[in-house]
């Protein structure tokens, strides 16, 4: 009886080995499959490690050549991290599904940059677009200008609505003009996203108000900066 219990716990011992080796190695293969995992976005055995919910940290080259590091989910970047472009480009910022997304900074290459809330991959809510003549800082819509305060390095100042229906508001100039009413106007895009790369001033156009420096007034009808009264 004695050796029959003897031969029963020599085999419980010998199983216990086993399945604690088998354990070793089924974790051993799930910690590296995590660790060094592969796929064809993010390259070849690139460092990644899971943190919850299926959320990875990822530093690496890109398929197009770039280089991104942040966190990534579905194979995608989401949540924050930093994506550098061979162009010279680079954000940083919220990413979500691979989109921008949330707060973040876009800069381009000539020093262009978008500062503020993305929705969608674009500019959206309120931002700053840092132009090569000047600083917009307002209200963004699908990547355009919307409402705000537009300042120019050669000192004009322009305050109002510049997308939608009417564009409407005041312009102050540098020779001491002002300008209240609706105008016209656009500006030239760059990049990937619809960026502001310089502006175009806007003009009188249509029903507005010119005060000059020695006081007289122009009221009336305007047409691409001139009077028409």
């Amino acid at each position: 009886m004695k050796l029959f219990l003897d031969g029963a716990s020599s085999l419980k011992e010998s199983a216990m080995k086993k399945f604690v080796v088998m354990l070793i190695v089924c974790i051993g293969i799930l910690v590296g499959g995590c660790v060094a995992s592969k796929d064809s976005r993010f390259g070849q055995g690139r460092e990644q490690q899971v943190v919850q919910n299926g959320q990875q940290m990822y530093k690496g080259k890109m398929d197009d050549g770039g280089h991104y590091e942040g966190w990534i989910l579905n194979d995608v970047p989401h949540g924050f991290g930093t994506y550098i472009w061979t162009s010279g480009k680079k954000y940083v910022g919220q990413f979500v599904d691979g989109k921008y997304a949330g707060q973040g900074v876009l800069t381009f290459a000539n020093r262009l940059k978008y500062v503020g809330q993305f929705v969608d991959g674009k500019p959206h809510g309120r931002g700053e677009n840092h132009m090569l003549n000047g600083v917009f800082v307002g209200e963004f819509r699908n990547a355009g200008c919307y409402k705000g305060v537009f300042t120019g390095k050669d000192g004009i100042v322009i305050i109002g609505v510049f997308m939608g229906g009417k564009k409407s508001g005041t312009i102050a100039y540098p020779d001491g003009r002002e300008y209240e009413g609706e105008w016209d106007g656009n500006a030239k895009f760059v990049g990937a996203v619809s960026m502001y790369d310089y502006w175009i001033h806007e003009r009188p156009h249509g029903f507005g108000k010119m005060t000059y420096p020695d006081g007289t007034t122009k009221i009336g009808m305007w047409w691409k900066g001139k009077f028409k009264g």
